[in-house]
């Protein structure tokens, strides 16, 4: 089969948000769980797409991070760690880390700001546009962040407008900072041993999918034709140095570790692929799954790189 054809663009079709929860049993007491907590003063919730709403507040609280937090801890732990999760949001604690950030100025904070690249719909309602973000990858969202050790607190534009610094700036001195102190490693692996297939991991560090974003973001391995690299969930970034044609065992493998990390998480980010090009641009290709495999959608652009590896390597069909 020739690249071009095992190659073909599709659109995806739109999927719902999926809990972690092996079986209905867990999954109900998660939520029974979010509804006490949330609804604890008297006030009703409801849950919805993954979207927990308590009456007559405007916050949405995405479920997602927190269901796959309690998936990969003891049922004993789930209590405390629904009762945490939502008191980082309480409205006290909000208004709090504003006054704290205000006071700091921007000489201090500058040196903890970092970013933090969410999934595009993490943010719902009146939050959509209250954080100072932007978009770099697409289907994702960049959002500027303070790290104050325990917690990473998302900047609120109000508040990044009183250290009189353009957007762009501290976008690019949060970067720097992470390439400042990044505690992240490269370590390289290889799935199945039998086949070969081999890939660089980056980890150590909860910001390591963000230097997907740096100019150069220090791959130990870069392709003729660029890298495939994934960015599943925070504290991992993979990539797969583009060097001849994928083969189906290789598009799989890494569909499976991107699929795989992303339902888990916590912190899932995206299950999608990027292409970074010998240039330095990222293309999305889309990962979906499909029954117990996975369908891989690349981009026009990525099929044509396929191409010219095929061309490029002997023996290729």
């Amino acid at each position: 089969m020739s690249t071009s054809r095992r190659f073909q663009p599709d659109f995806p079709e739109p999927t719902a948000p999926v809990y972690p929860f092996l079986d209905k049993e867990r999954k109900n007491r998660f939520l029974d769980l979010v509804r006490r907590q949330l609804g604890k003063d008297g006030d009703s919730v409801t849950i919805a797409d993954g979207v927990a709403r308590v009456a007559g507040s405007p916050i949405a609280h995405g479920l997602t991070n927190l269901a796959q937090r309690c998936n990969l801890s003891p049922d004993d732990q789930w209590p405390q760690l629904v009762e945490e999760h939502f008191a980082k949001s309480a409205p006290r604690t909000v208004a709090a880390a504003a006054a704290s950030l205000i006071g700091g100025g921007s000489e201090q904070n500058l040196e903890r700001l970092v970013v933090r690249i969410y999934p595009h719909d993490h943010f719902q309602g009146p939050l959509r546009d209250h954080f100072v973000q932007r978009i770099d990858l697409e289907d994702t969202l960049t959002v500027l962040a303070i790290d104050v050790g325990p917690t990473i607190l998302p900047v609120q534009r109000a508040v990044a407008g009183t250290w009189n610094l353009p957007e762009a700036t501290l976008f690019d001195h949060a970067l720097d900072n992470i390439a400042r102190t990044s505690q992240a490693h490269w370590s390289r692996l290889s799935i199945p041993p039998t086949h070969g297939f081999g890939f660089d991991l980056l980890h150590g560090d909860f910001h390591a999918p963000t230097h997907i974003l740096r100019k150069d973001p220090g791959l130990p391995r870069v392709g003729r034709e660029g890298n495939l690299i994934g960015i599943p969930a925070c504290g991992v970034l993979f990539s797969y140095a583009l060097d001849s044609p994928l083969d189906a065992l290789t598009i799989q493998s890494l569909l499976a570790i991107s699929l795989g990390k992303c339902h888990d998480g916590p912190n899932a980010i995206t299950p999608h692929l990027f292409w970074r090009s010998p240039e330095g641009r990222l293309h999305l290709q889309r990962a979906q799954r499909r029954g117990d495999g996975a369908r891989f959608l690349p981009s026009a652009e990525f099929v044509e790189c396929m191409v010219r590896l095929q061309r490029r390597t002997p023996g290729t069909p």
